[in-house]
């Protein structure tokens, strides 16, 4: 992690991000833990991890926190859902030595490659593009299955996130009685492989399921839109959270329009309750790109800042729930500075942080992550964390 004497890479913060809240209180000072036993009071004096330690420059391995890695599920092998000649899924190292067809070994091999950063987590697509006004078909409950299988095989964790609409264009989806059948249809997968499953992103309307721009305008029927989260929640096992695009404004609409709920607010008193307004996280699909994180917070003069009221909220219930985040692809949303991102990364409490946007490891060249990487943290900056622009 931070030196103590002189400026440490920035990417043992950021491998390490998951913990942030803590490292903030406690990385510069050394912990003493008081361990009781049955005949005495012992004292051991802990260092935490260094770069000198071994392994103390990989990310930690944990099952439901850190970065993750972008893949997609439950598709036939050789598949291209962004057309043919077009490269699905597969890191930018991979191009050229493998097929273009979809295959389940490709976020595999991904993982594994990258596996020192502490990657556990998936953040998995499943595209029902082909079943927008008809039922699942069998095969493509088996292909899931089988996908979660490896997933499982491997001791990964998935952010599992269904869609259908591929790009903005509103050409053609499903309907909200379509989007319910199939979560009928997906019930008995989802429950039998609450093993593998971290969270459950909310999907299923508009492009990549992030609830907006939907051929039929779901995301404008806030009485669909609540539906649809109360029937995730009937199906989806109660020690699993569903993660919402915008939170709290797509927060408040599900909660408002459903007779399910029975408190908007989420705080020390119903956390982790197993009640509906404590299951439903924050999925952050614009993470610091331009003033409004893409569309995230578009509400002036604050932004994406302290001061505005859905930001605040965000603040004020990320301790209690999942969070994840990605980067635009490509730096497309500007070029965002390392200790801003892990000042956010620390304020609205991340708990999964994309490691495939903006990062040339997948994309090939070098975008935000590789700069974090390589920009040297002084122990002064962290301490200081202070910042007009969060």
């Amino acid at each position: 992690m931070v030196k103590k004497n002189n400026s440490a890479n920035f990417m043992m913060l950021l491998k390490n991000y998951f913990v942030i809240a803590i490292i903030f209180a406690s990385l510069f000072a050394v912990d003493i833990i008081i361990a009781q036993t049955d005949s005495e009071l012992q004292t051991i004096k802990y260092h935490g991890i260094r770069p000198d330690d071994p392994g103390g420059r990989n990310g930690l391995l944990n099952p439901e926190r850190g970065f993750r890695y972008d893949a997609y599920v439950g598709h036939t092998p050789g598949y291209n859902i962004w057309g043919a000649g077009s490269y699905w899924g597969v890191g930018s190292y991979l191009k050229g030595k493998v097929s273009k067809g979809y295959s389940d070994d490709w976020f595999l091999m991904n993982v594994r490659r990258y596996e020192a950063h502490g990657i556990t987590l998936l953040q998995a697509y499943c595209y029902l593009t082909d079943f927008n006004d008809i039922s699942l078909s069998e095969e493509k409950l088996v292909l899931l299955q089988r996908s979660l299988n490896r997933c499982r095989d491997a001791g990964l964790k998935v952010l599992l996130r269904f869609a259908y609409e591929k790009n903005m264009s509103r050409e053609k989806g499903p309907t909200i009685g379509t989007i319910l059948k199939h979560l009928d249809q997906l019930a008995p997968i989802i429950q039998n492989n609450k093993d593998v499953i971290y969270v459950f992103q909310a999907g299923f309307v508009g492009a990549w399921g992030e609830w907006h721009s939907s051929a039929n305008y779901i995301e404008e029927n806030h009485a669909g839109l609540a539906a649809i989260i109360a029937k995730e929640l009937q199906i989806l096992p109660k020690d699993r959270m569903i993660q919402l695009r915008i939170m709290p404004k797509y927060k408040s609409w599900v909660l408002r329009d459903s007779k399910l709920f029975s408190s908007e607010t989420l705080d020390s008193t119903n956390a982790f309750s197993g009640s509906p307004e404590a299951r439903l996280g924050f999925a952050n699909d614009g993470f610091m790109a331009y003033q409004s994180d893409g569309g995230t917070w578009p509400e002036p003069p604050y932004y994406a800042n302290p001061g505005n009221p859905e930001f605040n909220r965000v603040t004020m219930e990320s301790p209690y729930m999942a969070v994840d985040g990605e980067l635009y692809w490509f730096d497309e949303g500007g070029k965002i500075d390392g200790l801003q991102a892990a000042l956010r990364l620390s304020f609205h409490h991340f708990t999964s942080f994309s490691f495939t946007h903006s990062y040339s490891g997948f994309e090939g060249k070098r975008y935000s992550i590789d700069r974090w990487m390589e920009t040297p943290l002084t122990e002064a900056q962290v301490k200081k964390r202070e910042s007009p622009h969060i």
